[in-house]
């Protein structure tokens, strides 16, 4: 299969047969190839370059893979660019490691290498491509709850509105059985919910469907699909309609911001697949990082790319519990954002439905929020440039 664009492909090989044999079938298939014989190499080209794809052997003379991935994936620049591990000879335990580690898939060396890589190449680029049509959807989950998932969702959201002002944000609350951004953000219309939003969808134009099932949020500056009011109400859902729902609000959206609390079903699975950014919220004890993992794992293997998950540690419901760091070992991942214990104060703007932002708009949370946000916004674009 040949290549009709104009991507670029570093390989990052100590071997110099090895590198030279990949770098001639990438070329031969038009694309353009940039070449390491080191990790220090390989990342100087990966942030001066920005290449499509970074195709790396395990054995490097200067450092370690994860060490290789782990400085690709802090770096904004190169921080969602999929990486392909090829190498020969290592157990399943070694490739579950490169994995976890940040690579985005595993190639065993074979004489069928170069056929499998074009071949995967061109799917990891369409993956991208199908991701790059209306807005940027960003996800947020957590895997027990407790950890101020929605709160977040709903504070980020605010935040990015006002960063980005010529820009238009829906947040959908897809928790179920019963949602909650909405008595966060003072609305209490519950006729206009996500069930009822389900059963109107055909033949509805953008505009009208949006006047009819959204609410706007004023003092939050975004629109609102509220989640399900009651448990009865939730079993009404037609959750086969969730991926046209969303591509509904895709199209009508810059940004869409999607709650799913700690649901992990089928149809959140058609949310997580395409959304350009998967926000994990993690509180810091032992069992909420263990179960994150095991999230995370199973997300990846079912084609959810390590690169676009962006942990954050939410320390503002107090501060016990586990270090960064060892949060991080337990998942396997780095913490993008740790948002700091800020006291009642996260409460007392949830009791009385205001932005965080708004509310103590100098607290060390609120520039926490804010910097993650920003974060979050360039990587979801980053990778819509892909």
């Amino acid at each position: 299969m040949t290549n009709t664009g104009t991507h670029t492909i570093l390989i990052i090989d100590a071997d110099p047969s090895s590198r030279s044999y990949l770098a001639t079938a990438l070329t031969s298939s038009q694309y353009d190839v940039l070449v390491a014989a080191s990790g220090r190499e390989g990342l100087v080209l990966a942030w001066q370059n920005l290449p499509a794809i970074i195709v790396v052997d395990p054995i490097l003379p200067d450092m370690g893979s994860s060490e290789l991935v782990a400085k690709l994936r802090h770096d904004r620049r190169t921080q969602a660019v999929p990486c392909i591990a090829i190498a020969s000879g290592i157990h399943q335990e070694a490739v579950n490691s490169l994995l976890e580690a940040g690579f985005t898939e595993f190639l065993d060396k074979s004489s069928q290498t170069v056929d499998r890589l074009l071949a995967l190449i061109p799917r990891i680029l369409s993956n991208q491509v199908q991701r790059n049509a209306g807005g940027i959807v960003i996800a947020f989950l957590s895997a027990k709850g407790g950890t101020g998932t929605s709160s977040l969702c709903a504070n980020l959201a605010n935040i990015t509105a006002a960063q980005s002002p010529n820009n238009s944000l829906v947040v959908v609350d897809l928790v179920l059985p019963i949602g909650s951004i909405a008595d966060l953000a003072g609305q209490s219309a519950r006729e206009t919910n996500l069930a009822a939003a389900t059963t109107r969808l055909s033949n509805t134009p953008n505009a009208s469907f949006i006047q009819d099932n959204l609410l706007k949020a004023p003092r939050w500056n975004f629109w609102l699909l509220p989640g399900t009011p009651d448990p009865q109400t939730a079993n009404t859902l037609e959750v086969a309609r969730i991926p046209e729902l969303l591509a509904v609000l895709r199209d009508s959206f810059d940004f869409v911001f999607v709650d799913l609390g700690r649901s992990l079903s089928h149809f959140s699975m058609a949310v997580l697949t395409c959304a350009e950014v998967v926000v994990p919220i993690l509180s810091a004890d032992a069992i909420t990082a263990s179960h994150t993992r095991t999230v995370l794992d199973f997300l990846t293997k079912q084609g959810v790319e390590g690169q676009r998950f962006h942990p954050i540690l939410n320390r503002a419901v107090g501060l016990e519990g586990l270090t960064r760091s060892q949060v991080e070992e337990k998942i396997g991942r780095p913490i993008q954002h740790t948002i700091p214990y800020m006291g009642g104060n996260f409460t007392v703007a949830n009791n009385q439905c205001e932005p965080l932002a708004g509310k103590f708009p100098t607290d060390a949370a609120t520039l926490a929020l804010q910097q993650a946000a920003r974060n979050i916004v360039d990587l979801g674009r980053q990778l819509r440039e892909k």
